[in-house]
């Protein structure tokens, strides 16, 4: 009979000797550096960070699969972190990061450190004013000076349109010799009074670009202001604007009216911008306030224009006189379908037809056909001869202001407010005044 013998042994196996883990902190060199790194990778370890015992606070830590040198310190209870750089087995300088580090953490001590994603923003930030263009910097200009008027932001656009080819786009790499070159083109081909206005645009453009800036970065030179061309200031070299007192004369207004509407009646569809410039005679509105004008604008028996678009920034209630009338019914007849009173002939890009824009050659069209011969008019020179024919038809100053959108001032806003019921009858004594005929 056999009998099964089982072995008493109830000791486990011993289990195999555990891998000795890789070191973790050692005196940086470049081959303990390559050694230790290697080892970790072979033994997958995770969320590693190898410290320099050579210098206190370096480390070279694990970041998703590269292996990233940093200085970690803890300052007055607080972290610190800030990166150095990646690991490069072929290009490893131990010296020159232990210095760095050091640096770092003497800074970070003296609270002086500026962290890279904050140096990374700076510079971010650095990049964006020196690309930035002067088209870009009038938006930047409004959004800084939310209370700018619509009008001067407008006129500062115009400044930029204006500018030749040749002048640099970017705003920081405009110099005083490209004003200068800018300026002399434009007196060649514009008056002074639009030479000397693009300067003042383009030099209140780049002080919204400089201020901007960080203070320490902040640029002082201003190129478009302080420009020289002989040693002198741009103030200097620019030409004096002409005090302006060019006017329609009494002997002359009804038969310039008259015929721009003649004109306007017989192109019909096509003689909106005749329209317009009677409308500009008879009201002495500036020329954007009539060349913008919407259908929304015009009720009933007023022209009522928000503050937004006007230069004093209050708003404009305009009776509506008899031969204002007819040319905005005229209008009405044959643009009924735009959103503007006085639509460009062309259209857009995407279509649309946008207010008509430049309307000094039809100011000298007119002018050339009933004036003497070399006499000239700007646009302004209308709304100056407005003026004048309401003082020679007895209209109180005031109400002459109102009818124009000039500022009353606070001493006699009472007095205006007391007058605006009298304000049809006053635009209609100009209306006759300006036409040659005689109010009832």
């Amino acid at each position: 009979m056999t009998t099964n013998i089982i072995a008493l042994n109830t000791r486990a196996p011993k289990a195999p000797p555990k891998a000795e883990e890789p070191p973790r902190a050692f005196n940086f060199t470049q081959t303990a550096l390559k050694k230790a790194i290697a080892a970790h990778e072979a033994a997958g370890t995770m969320q590693v960070f190898l410290r320099d015992t050579g210098c206190t606070g370096l480390v070279c830590r694990k970041q998703q699969k590269q292996w990233v040198f940093g200085v970690e310190r803890r300052i007055r209870g607080t972290l610190r972190r800030e990166s150095l750089g990646i690991y490069d087995s072929a290009d490893c300088n131990v010296a020159k990061l232990r210095e760095d580090a050091q640096a770092i953490m003497v800074a970070m001590m003296k609270g002086e450190h500026v962290p890279k994603a904050e140096r990374d923003a700076t510079r971010t930030k650095d990049d964006k004013f020196k690309r930035m263009t002067w088209a870009e910097v009038v938006d930047l200009h409004a959004q800084r000076n939310p209370l700018t008027r619509a009008t001067t932001i407008q006129s500062y656009r115009y400044a930029v349109q204006r500018l030749p080819d040749e002048f640099p786009k970017r705003v920081g790499a405009t110099s005083d010799v490209h004003v200068r070159n800018a300026y002399t083109g434009l007196l060649a081909s514009h008056s002074a009074a639009t030479a000397n206005l693009t300067i003042r645009s383009l030099a209140a453009l780049w002080s919204s670009w400089a201020e901007a800036q960080p203070k320490e970065k902040r640029p002082t030179d201003n190129p478009v202001k302080e420009f020289k061309g002989d040693g002198r200031r741009a103030r200097k070299r620019m030409a004096p604007t002409p005090v302006r007192t060019n006017a329609l004369l009494p002997d002359e207004r009804a038969a310039w009216i008259n015929e721009a509407l003649t004109r306007m009646r017989r192109r019909g569809p096509s003689g909106g911008t005749y329209g317009a410039l009677a409308m500009l005679a008879l009201t002495g509105m500036r020329a954007r306030e009539v060349l913008d004008l919407s259908w929304a604008e015009v009720e009933r028996e007023e022209i009522v224009i928000p503050a937004g678009r006007m230069k004093a920034d209050v708003p404009l209630v305009r009776p509506i006189t008899p031969r204002l009338r007819e040319i905005l019914r005229h209008q009405k007849l044959w643009q009924e379908d735009s959103a503007w009173v006085f639509p460009s002939r062309v259209a857009a890009g995407d279509g649309s037809f946008q207010p008509v824009g430049d309307v000094r050659k039809t100011v000298d069209e007119i002018s050339k056909a009933v004036l003497a011969e070399g006499r000239r008019l700007t646009p302004h020179d209308l709304r100056r001869g407005y003026v004048i024919a309401a003082e020679m038809a007895g209209v109180p100053g005031i109400a002459a202001r109102l009818l124009t959108a000039h500022s009353v001032g606070d001493v006699h806003s009472d007095y205006a407010r007391g007058i605006v019921s009298e304000l049809p009858r006053y635009a209609v004594m100009i209306e006759d005044e300006l036409l040659g005929e005689v109010t009832a």
